[in-house]
């Protein structure tokens, strides 16, 4: 007994929308896996603290890096400079514009000695296509 596969034009019209959608799927699932930003302490104890974020293809922009130390911590020099600051509360933030593919170091220069189980921080971002901001915390 023989079997047969025939398409009519119904199968032709299905097959023609099939391979173009799972082209574009095959597409959008590569953009989504490639990591688009990634911040991570580069240092993290003594008197300087250093925040490496690593941007991808897709580099999201602007990017907002928020730093908290506890209180009586005091950023005394820092590059970039930090453009909103509240010692208070031990809240540093980088706005950082015009990002593009590669590294970029946040150095800041504490008034004492930190140590790794001090510092939290976060980085906020949307996607470079839009949708929701992004909220991701500095890994260690």
């Amino acid at each position: 007994m023989e079997t047969r596969l025939t398409f009519g034009g119904r199968g032709i019209l299905f097959i023609c929308w099939l391979v173009p959608s799972l082209i574009g799927l095959l597409e959008l699932g590569c953009a989504f896996g490639a990591e688009a930003l990634r911040a991570d302490y580069v240092s993290g104890t003594g008197k300087e603290v250093v925040v490496r974020l690593t941007v991808g293809e897709s580099a999201p922009s602007p990017i907002i890096l928020i730093q908290r130390f506890p209180p009586g911590f005091e950023v005394l020099d820092a590059r970039p400079p930090a453009q909103k600051t509240n010692p208070a509360k031990g809240e540093y933030k980088w706005l950082l514009r015009g990002v593009t593919p590669g590294t970029i170091s946040v150095r800041a220069t504490m008034n004492r000695e930190v140590s790794p189980g001090e510092l939290s921080g976060e980085i906020r971002y949307r996607p470079s296509g839009g949708g929701e901001m992004i909220v991701e915390p500095i890994g260690r």
